[in-house]
């Protein structure tokens, strides 16, 4: 398991929680590092059905992130609100990503550390506002650092992300609002940042528990297997060890160029349990290739309750 979620504004008996409250976040957070889990994402900002506000701050999360330097924390939908408007930094009213920007003042997090924003549904909605689309990316590159904005599009909902990509590629913030604000020029190399396989920087590789390293110490390999392939580990991404630069590697490199990708494909070819996968994968589609498809039982259930239906009334 390479990351955990949490929805703090739900929790126990219908009370949400703080994921630095002692007696419930806290055991999580520490329960996920014990495993070798070393992502923790967070659903802060854009309210869903019964989210209480109380908790759906990103305070708790950027806390928790001191206490856990060797984690990576990722602040979904950048705690953005759809009814506020979204303006310069108001660190006397902060709301929205304002509530983000001071929760880092507030715990001296420094640009680029290990608290990351992303900004799918955010960025879906802001595109058709390009003043507040050029604030809300402005204010997260300025004070989260130009490598912790992640690509996010929430696509599973709105369908094909094609409009959101096209007009994150022609977006740019204004010099006026470099001048007057402190943002940063959004570059194409900040936005090939921000694209969807740079996620690969919050990865700090295979999670490799007690359990997972004595398995690989019983083989014979490699405790870590993160550090071992040099594919990950917290130095690069972004960690205590680390230099807080992100790896220059397959993220940025020109599509169907992904030196790391072609290496990790090769690797797992040559794993005798991908050969017997890709084995059984290949008796199952040859023997789907003399035989007809066969319904699940629930597409059969539905058809037959959709018939009933129709009898009924017809």
């Amino acid at each position: 398991m390479g990351a955990f979620k949490v929805y703090t504004a739900w929790g126990p008996g219908g009370r949400g929680f703080d994921l630095d409250d002692p007696a419930i976040g806290l055991p999580v957070v520490q329960h996920a590092h014990d495993l070798g889990v070393r992502i923790m994402c967070g659903h802060k900002g854009l309210p869903l059905l019964n989210f209480a506000s109380t908790w759906n701050q990103p305070r708790d999360m950027v806390a928790v992130s001191r206490q856990f330097p060797d984690m990576q924390f990722v602040v979904y939908h950048a705690a953005w609100l759809p009814d506020h408007v979204e303006g310069p930094n108001n660190p006397a009213d902060p709301v929205g990503i304002d509530s983000l920007i001071k929760a880092l003042d507030d715990y001296h997090v420094p640009p680029n550390s290990n608290v990351w924003a992303d900004i799918a549904t955010t960025w879906r909605v802001l595109l058709t506002d390009p003043t507040q689309a050029a604030h809300a990316l402005g204010k997260l590159l300025k004070r989260l650092g130009t490598h912790r904005v992640l690509w996010g599009t929430d696509s599973v909902w709105y369908g094909p992300p094609q409009t959101q990509i096209m007009a994150f590629r022609a977006f740019h913030i204004s010099a006026e609002y470099q001048a007057r604000y402190g943002y940063p020029a959004l570059t194409d190399d900040i936005k090939a940042r921000a694209r969807p396989e740079r996620s690969r920087s919050v990865r700090p590789g295979p999670a490799c528990g007690p359990l997972c390293a004595r398995r690989r110490q019983a083989r014979g390999q490699p405790a870590s297997p993160a550090r071992a392939s040099g594919l990950g580990g917290p130095s690069s991404a972004g960690g205590p060890k680390g230099s807080g630069e992100p790896r220059p590697d397959a993220a940025l490199a020109p599509r169907g160029c992904r030196p790391m990708a072609a290496d990790l494909i090769s690797r797992a070819a040559e794993s005798p349990r991908c050969a017997c996968r890709t084995a059984r994968a290949a008796a199952r589609a040859d023997a789907g290739s003399r035989t007809i498809p066969q319904p699940a039982a629930g597409t059969v259930l539905a058809i037959a309750v959709l018939r009933r239906l129709a009898e009924v009334i017809a």
